[in-house]
């Protein structure tokens, strides 16, 4: 994973929403808010064409600040979360989108919320068939602050232990920085 870098659009997706949304605040305003004085609103669809995403964020008594901020910017596109990297989820025991979302979050480098995600049941996998896949969606869910519309994923059955993620998926950087002695 790229380290945060708010120049090059890179934020750390394994924080909390609410933190990623204050990173952006703090990047763009030059300022150093923390999400824990702040109630934020649910997301909704701005008039800009600029910006996909509108919401309301509050100032909480405790926090020295006061009133209230609509703040637009863009979630992400959940077409562009794979970028490259396996989409073909093992199913191993699951049923619902939820119990996928731990390999998902591993592969993606990513931390899907409940708020972040339609659940439901995963479609029916022929149990028959080693290794065939089946498509079904991933959805955000209406209340993310991060994410948007749906991505196409797989769920295949491996005859894996559940839900086995790739090392090839995690560690994508495989050049990595040197030791230094001091």
């Amino acid at each position: 994973m790229e380290p945060y870098d708010p120049t090059m659009g890179i934020y750390d997706l394994t924080k909390d929403p609410t933190a990623i949304i204050i990173d952006l605040i703090n990047f763009n305003n030059g300022t150093s808010l923390a999400p824990q004085n702040f109630s934020f609103g649910l997301p909704s669809v701005p008039v800009s064409d600029i910006h996909n995403t509108q919401i309301a964020l509050t100032a909480l008594p405790h926090s020295g600040l006061s009133g209230s901020a609509t703040i637009l910017y863009n979630r992400i596109d959940f077409e562009q979360v794979p970028e490259g990297r396996n989409t073909k989820f093992n199913i191993g025991s699951a049923l619902r989108v939820s119990d996928l979302i731990p390999a998902i979050n591993a592969t993606y480098h990513i931390r899907l919320t409940p708020d972040d995600y339609v659940d439901g049941l995963l479609p029916v996998l022929d149990r028959n068939a080693i290794n065939s896949e089946t498509p079904f969606y991933l959805v955000a869910g209406s209340n993310s602050l991060i994410y948007c519309n749906k991505v196409l994923l797989s769920i295949v059955d491996t005859g894996l232990p559940p839900n086995p993620v790739l090392l090839s998926d995690i560690i994508v950087n495989t050049v990595l920085s040197g030791l230094n002695y001091v």
